[in-house]
Formats: structure tokens, C-alpha cells, sequence
């Protein structure tokens, strides 16, 4: 399984966490269909919405130092597609 763990910047979720989480979920969705346009089956990736809650740059004070925050990170598991957490 690849984990696709979408972020952003605390400047982009300000004042409004759904705002944040929705856009790390879209950035990760991104990516995803990036993956499956190129033949990674949908049943291997798990879309996670991380918001702002890991950030990078702890105070990014400029666009250039939230751009660190603002990313996917792909992370391939140990996990087998179609395999449940308690498997």
C-alpha cells in the first residue's frame, strides 16, 4: 500500500481547520490520480489528510519557508492492498 499524505501550510489553514484538511485531502487526491493515470491501481493507495499538523518549518514566516510545508508525502508501506489493519 502507498500512502499519500497530504499537507499544508498553517498559513493556508488559518483560522479554518475543514479549509486546511480539505486542501491536504485534495493534494493527496492529486497525486493519486497522478498514480493511477500511470497504472497504480487505486486499491493500493490510502489518501491521508495530515492539514497542518506536521509541519516542516515549525514558523514559517514568508511564502517560501510555508512552501516547505505545503507537499505529499508518498510513503510505501508494508501493507498488502485488500488487507485490513487487523490482518
Amino acid at each position: 500500500v502507498i500512502e499519500l499524505r497530504g499537507h499544508v501550510s498553517a498559513a493556508e489553514a488559518f483560522e479554518k481547520a475543514d479549509r486546511g484538511m480539505r486542501l491536504s485531502f485534495e493534494r493527496s487526491a492529486a497525486v493519486a490520480e497522478t498514480l493511477v493515470a500511470e497504472g497504480i491501481p487505486w486499491s493500493q493507495l490510502r489518501i491521508i489528510a495530515c492539514g497542518d499538523a506536521d509541519r516542516i518549518t515549525e514558523r514559517a514566516y514568508d511564502k517560501v519557508a510555508q512552501r516547505t510545508n505545503q507537499r505529499v508525502e508518498i510513503v510505501v508501506t508494508d501493507a498488502v492492498a485488500g488487507e485490513s489493519a487487523g490482518d
